[in-house]
């Protein structure tokens, strides 16, 4: 069972990430292309989107998983069914549902590549790839380091580590300057969100700089009027379902704590815990869709179909967030109804499948 194990898993793995690849090139030639309109603007040259292209190619890997798992599988079992390999497994004794475990077994692969891909790489890429573009594209911002975001503002400088959406950022140095560079105070603010026209900073330590002494002062909350916009910033973050689920969970709670709505941060949370399992879901799915087939001839057929459906998976899939937060529905209904829905569509099939 070891062999037939390691070569379904050949078969199916090696066609889905064939997919995957040619998925990957035509989404990523288009977001080139899309991207072309931004050169020019301030520093931004064509190597630039070159670069912005490439780095965002993890977080497109990501959303395409379940298309090319479904697609993958589909071409995978059906090459296995049009050379009758099936037939002759079926005939050496090996059962339907070992099959189907076989099959699924390499799904298991590709959702734990999606998870680790999801959760590691993605929130990293997606926000340096942001970074880079908008140093390139807005003078203000003056320097992007594995240390944050430098802005520079008259003789201040300014210090982000971390900026989440929603105009809050985390980890606030800022550095004031007199007229010949001596440091004259630095401040550190662990939050800061924009209300009225102003920043509004959470647990601020202040150190006061001069000839005769140092000074510190701590409060609590502290106002701070600058011209650091959040229109600036909305360039440089990432969006909440590129974010880490350690991210999301430490903003939800934040959110939580200061009374605002936190809907598209928990939805975005069991967006990253069920997305890759929607790529077992395809996988499965492709298995009655194929092996159904009484005929070789309508084998093609059924992958049309099988692709048919899992494009309107993808768009579904997309759509029901936005849906979720419109209508304000519970996160875990609107981020897993598509798969529960292609879940049981599957489950169906297969039993339809297994009394033939």
């Amino acid at each position: 069972m070891k062999i037939l194990d390691r070569y379904i898993r050949k078969t199916i793995l090696g066609n889905i990430f064939i997919v995957l690849l040619v998925l990957i090139g035509l989404f990523t030639f288009f977001e080139f292309i899309e991207e072309l309109s931004t050169v020019g603007k301030g520093n931004y040259g064509l190597f630039d989107a070159v670069k912005f292209v490439i780095l965002k190619i993890p977080s497109l890997t990501y959303n395409l998983f379940p298309l090319a798992g479904l697609i993958g599988s589909l071409i995978g079992l059906g090459t296995l069914m049009s050379q009758n390999e099936i037939v002759v497994m079926r005939n050496a004794g090996v059962s339907f549902q070992r099959i189907v475990f076989s099959v699924m077994k390499s799904g298991i692969i590709v959702i734990a590549i999606a998870m680790v891909l999801g959760e590691f790489i993605v929130p990293v890429t997606e926000q340096y790839a942001n970074y880079s573009r908008s140093v390139e594209i807005n003078d203000q911002i003056s320097l992007k380091t594995r240390n944050g975001l430098w802005v520079r503002e008259g003789q201040s400088y300014l210090n982000v580590r971390k900026i989440l959406p929603d105009n809050v950022i985390q980890d606030v140095y800022m550095y004031n300057f007199d007229k010949d560079n001596r440091l004259i105070s630095s401040s550190y603010a662990h939050t800061a969100f924009y209300k009225g026209e102003e920043w509004h900073l959470k647990n601020v330590t202040q150190t006061l700089i001069s000839e005769q002494a140092i000074t510190k002062d701590t409060t609590i909350d502290a106002t701070w009027e600058s011209l650091l916009r959040p229109e600036l910033l909305s360039l440089v973050s990432i969006k909440p379902e590129n974010l880490s689920v350690i991210d999301l969970v430490s903003y939800t709670k934040y959110l939580k704590n200061n009374n605002q709505n936190s809907q598209t941060y928990r939805q975005a949370i069991w967006s990253k815990l069920i997305y890759p399992l929607s790529t077992g879901v395809m996988i499965f799915l492709a298995i009655p869709i194929v092996l159904g087939a009484k005929q070789s001839q309508n084998i093609g057929q059924r992958i049309f179909i099988g692709i048919v459906i899992g494009l309107i998976f993808h768009i579904v899939n997309q759509g029901m967030g936005n849906v979720g937060i419109v209508y304000k529905l519970p996160p875990l209904l609107a981020v897993a109804t598509p798969a529960i829905v292609t879940f049981f569509i599957g489950w169906f099939l297969m039993r339809k499948l297994v009394k033939l």
